[in-house]
């Protein structure tokens, strides 16, 4: 299917049907009827139609492939110039080239090496803060009454971030692959992307659409590893953004350079103005509400 153009892509929004537009509601595609003839059919979606609805949704939206340089200054304006001048740090490089990928591997082999590749930047001099987790196994209800499921790691900024919470609260996911086919994209020889991966390319967008529901956020970002090949995903609410494709193991930089952006913008996406139910700000609305 091939990519939308960015004056077409102006209508994404990952709540579908009747959902509820109150803050923080969930993600329930359930609520489609399956057919025209409702009294006689069933209103339960199964997990499968649930996914393929919100990989259908956005194939109309997404532009791509987007140059990695412009994915970055579109995602943070204010700090691409000092992104640019950055390298991958050796060691991050050699662990990213120590990841198993390929057909006789299993993608379980593959998260514990990108973990701690991760876990590298957060040490000196790097210092980044961050918390990386594999979620792969925790498997939690998406919202209440709905399927389980998670993405294989998830990224937390804070040192103790992200633990004991519920992965849509992360601030990145990443979706691991063994192989180089698994990428969800054929780019042609002009340059166009088409989707090729139907499967992998719905369950990617399941989760973005769940996370973006569950709280406010001015963009939700995502990193596909497919085998030796990677790209990096930028969601909000009216596009999604899909860079073009880079061999990690062979150039880990614009990795390292997405990484290093998060963490000059601890809120990550998170939309900072929305109160988070905590504190002396919720005392605060209170008062003037009622002066109000």
């Amino acid at each position: 299917m091939e990519s939308a153009t960015l004056s077409e892509s102006i209508s994404f929004d990952v709540r579908s049907g009747n959902v509820p537009s109150e803050p923080n509601a969930l993600h329930r595609p359930s609520q489609h009827k399956l057919g025209s003839i409702g009294n006689y059919k069933s209103s339960k979606v199964e997990h499968h139609t649930h996914r393929q609805w919100a990989g259908e949704e956005v194939s109309k939206h997404f532009y791509g492939p987007v140059p990695l340089s412009q994915f970055l200054l579109w995602t943070f304006p204010d700090k691409h110039e000092e992104l640019t001048r950055i390298k991958s740090p050796n060691n991050f490089h050699a662990a990213l080239e120590a990841v198993p990928t390929g057909p006789n591997v299993t993608e379980k082999s593959m998260y514990d090496p990108v973990i701690y590749a991760l876990k590298l930047l957060a040490r000196q001099p790097h210092n980044l803060v961050f918390n990386p987790q594999n979620t792969s196994s925790l498997r939690p209800q998406g919202y209440p009454g709905g399927p389980a499921l998670a993405p294989d790691l998830t990224i937390n900024w804070g040192v103790l971030s992200g633990l004991g919470e519920h992965w849509v609260a992360s601030h990145v996911f990443i979706e691991v692959k063994r192989e180089d086919k698994d990428d969800p994209f054929h780019e042609n020889d002009s340059g166009k992307l088409y989707l090729s991966n139907i499967e992998v390319w719905n369950q990617i967008q399941e989760y973005a659409a769940v996370a973006l529901s569950y709280s406010p956020r001015c963009y939700l970002l995502g990193i596909g590893i497919f085998g030796k090949r990677a790209r990096f995903f930028r969601w909000d609410r009216s596009v999604l953004l899909v860079s073009g494709l880079f061999y990690y193991q062979e150039d880990s930089t614009p990795l390292f350079r997405l990484l290093y952006g998060l963490s000059l913008h601890g809120h990550a996406g998170h939309d900072p103005t929305v109160l988070d139910g905590k504190g002396k700000d919720v005392l605060i609305f209170g008062e003037k509400y009622k002066e109000a």
